[in-house]
């Protein structure tokens, strides 16, 4: 995907690092680990992991952690990180595209995070989450964390635009769109840092809750618990987030 290269290119770890700190990170994983209620060892797929700040942490735990990413730049930089935390016996990362994965009934867990499914068609979507199903083992978890879509429309009708000012300074602009028709996020954005300007594009499918009860069916998934936020707070269209664990059947 075009939009892809472009979006997860140089700027992107200088734009999103300020904000996922190491207490965000923290969160997040504390989160992960509270919902899965998985004994130590366990095996977790992290897909994909970007540079490693959920894996890492999780092997740091005791997990026995693969991470998968596209892109090359993230898998370095996460390997690195796993030796600087002396992680790297526990968490093993591999350069690879979760449309073609060919994991069969290896993992406890698979966590897909800070909305990474949806990227592709929608023969796509559905390829990467029966792979997701397919690399679970019987009774296995796998927690998605996605924008709301509800929220998203509702965001999007009252306020396209968006301005913000990062803590290193770049300022963040995007005007975000919702298209009804294909049920698809489209956020075209700018970031400047000192004084250059980058524009990207997100594209991405925006799953309701219904239509993912419908697709984990097909692959043999359950949803057993939804969230609208990593507190657990109720799931609701006002939730800016949904989070939904389902079990392999």
């Amino acid at each position: 995907m075009e939009w892809m290269d472009n979006f997860f290119g140089d700027q992107y770890l200088n734009t999103h690092l300020p904000m996922l700190t190491e207490e965000v990170n923290h969160q997040e994983v504390n989160f992960i680990e509270n919902i899965l209620n998985l004994p130590i060892n366990s095996t977790i797929l992290d897909l994909p992991c970007g540079y490693g700040r959920h894996s890492n942490l999780l092997a740091k735990r005791g997990y026995k952690v693969t991470g998968i990413d596209y892109k090359d730049a993230f898998i370095q930089l996460a390997k690195k990180s796993s030796v600087e935390l002396d992680v790297s016996k526990n968490v093993n990362y591999i350069l690879e595209d979760m449309r073609v994965i060919n994991f069969e009934q290896e993992f406890d867990a698979v966590i897909n995070l800070f909305t990474s499914f949806g990227y592709f068609d929608e023969a796509d979507n559905f390829k990467s989450l029966q792979n997701m199903s397919k690399a679970l083992k019987k009774g296995g978890k796998l927690v998605i964390d996605c924008l709301n879509r509800e929220w998203a429309i509702k965001e999007t009708l009252r306020n396209k635009q968006v301005w913000l000012l990062y803590p290193n300074n770049q300022v963040f602009m995007a005007m975000n769109n919702f298209d009804i028709m294909t049920s698809r996020w489209i956020s075209d954005q700018i970031i400047v840092n000192k004084g250059k300007a980058n524009k990207v594009m997100q594209s991405v499918r925006l799953y309701s809750y219904t239509e993912f009860k419908f697709l984990f069916n097909q692959v043999g998934l359950k949803i057993v618990e939804v969230y609208g936020d990593n507190e657990k707070s109720e799931y609701t269209v006002d939730s800016s987030s949904m989070i939904i664990m389902a079990e392999k059947l």
